[in-house]
């Protein structure tokens, strides 16, 4: 009798235990098809649709232009040496990616007088209506000179600076004065006598502009260097500037526009 009992039992465990799995299943099946009964999280096979890849990045602001002594950098694009960048420019400053209302020339020191000037005429064709030249003076702090953008004839009072192939500085009126010698010092040009007579010059004319010349046996930075000599304490760059080439000192400046 204790072993039909006990067989009996055992018989009714296994019945209930088969009721509560079948009402487990039941419970699960009725849960949303796209739900994981583990987790209660979307199921891998319910997953949305992969999103749309990020639309490709767009450059935003001004395009960098950047001449350094071997080749011309604009928007990260090398154009070349300046043989080259010479031929592909005119180009490149017609398309969209050139801002024309305010362009800023990062121009480094080493970089040739003439082909500075070359690429400032350059994008005077496009006419901007404002032009600056960005190089770091000899102290390691960035000066910036405004271009002059006029197309009318310079003012005779107009102070006007040379750096010569021997180094030496000159100062004179662009409407032809004798011109103010001044011999190389012993680190390169005289920046202190040079750009006091400058300082001078320009003060005497406050509406003429500043025109600016140097053989090319000199550096770009050397002009700023002047320039900067000349700018009196609290200003933060020089306005007006004017490059021009074939400079003879103490003669009348012409300006071909």
């Amino acid at each position: 009798m204790q072993r039909r009992s006990s067989v009996r039992s055992t018989r009714k465990s296994r019945a209930r235990f088969a009721v509560v799995a079948v009402v487990l299943i039941a419970g699960c099946s009725k849960e949303d098809p796209g739900t994981s009964p583990l987790t209660g999280g979307a199921s891998p096979s319910a997953t949305a649709a992969p999103a749309a890849p990020p639309a490709p990045l767009v450059k935003k602001g001004p395009v960098r232009i950047e001449l350094s002594a071997e080749t011309l950098v604009i928007g990260g694009d090398s154009l070349g040496a300046r043989d080259e960048w010479t031929k592909r420019l005119p180009a490149v400053l017609a398309g969209e990616r050139i801002d024309h209302e305010h362009i800023t020339l990062e121009v480094d020191r080493k970089a040739r007088p003439s082909a500075v000037r070359q690429l400032v005429e350059s994008i005077r064709g496009q006419k901007p209506k404002a032009l600056t030249i960005a190089t770091a003076h000899r102290s390691g702090k960035l000066s910036q000179l405004e271009v002059s953008l006029a197309r009318t004839d310079l003012e005779a009072c107009s102070a006007t600076a040379f750096i010569g192939k021997d180094a030496g500085v000159s100062v004179w009126t662009a409407g032809g004065a004798t011109a103010q010698k001044f011999a190389k010092g012993l680190g390169g040009p005289d920046m202190t006598m040079g750009g006091g007579a400058l300082t001078k010059a320009r003060s005497a004319c406050p509406t003429g502009r500043v025109v600016l010349g140097a053989d090319d046996a000199m550096i770009w930075g050397l002009l700023v260097d002047l320039v900067v000599a000349s700018t009196p304490p609290g200003e933060k760059g020089a306005t007006g500037i004017v490059l021009a080439d074939g400079l003879v000192p103490g003669r009348k400046v012409k300006i071909l526009n």
